[in-house]
């Protein structure tokens, strides 16, 4: 995706929140205006932005509305930062419950991150949300797919009895 803002280009990219490859190219400002014009992919790095203080002034209020909306249009990306900011507490209460949820909607979706992500949710969260068995699952399938940290988390299943899943040699 291609939009030319006031002599600046920016290319849309398919970028996880602790992964950006966030280009310094683009001016701020000019992802304010190609999101307020409707670019989605330039409010995920928008609010990535805002959400870390990169390249701007760190605002995670604005980040958390910003993925927010996102989630809320559908963009994928978006769905996996506004649960990942809610799973965190970062520009908001933390709110594992709505975080759990918004997972969810990126997992059937397809996201590995949001496998990975889940999955160490349910494994470390609350106990109210812990599901060894889910999260085992959600970490087989994220590792299937290349995703590093379902990897580790599946080391742990099969490093400790903790989880019922023992197996050194996996």
């Amino acid at each position: 995706m291609k939009n030319n803002i006031e002599n600046e280009v920016y290319y849309g990219t398919f970028s996880i929140g602790h992964k950006s490859d966030d280009s310094e190219e683009v001016s701020t400002e000019a992802l304010r205006q190609s999101y307020t014009e409707g670019n989605l992919d330039a409010g995920n790095k928008l609010a990535l932005r805002l959400q870390k203080g990169r390249l701007c002034k760190a605002n995670p209020e604005e980040a958390l509305n910003i993925f927010r909306d996102l989630a809320q249009k559908g963009h994928l990306m978006g769905i996996y930062n506004y649960a990942e900011a809610l799973e965190s507490g970062r520009g908001t209460a933390q709110n594992l419950d709505e975080a759990k949820k918004w997972y969810d909607i990126a997992i059937d979706r397809g996201l590995p991150a949001a496998m990975a992500n889940q999955a160490f949710l349910l494994m470390f969260g609350p106990m109210d949300l812990q599901d060894y068995q889910r999260g085992y699952e959600l970490a087989l399938d994220a590792s299937a797919l290349g995703e590093e940290e379902a990897m580790y988390l599946l080391g742990l299943f099969h490093i400790t009895d903790k989880y019922g899943r023992k197996d050194e040699f996996k």
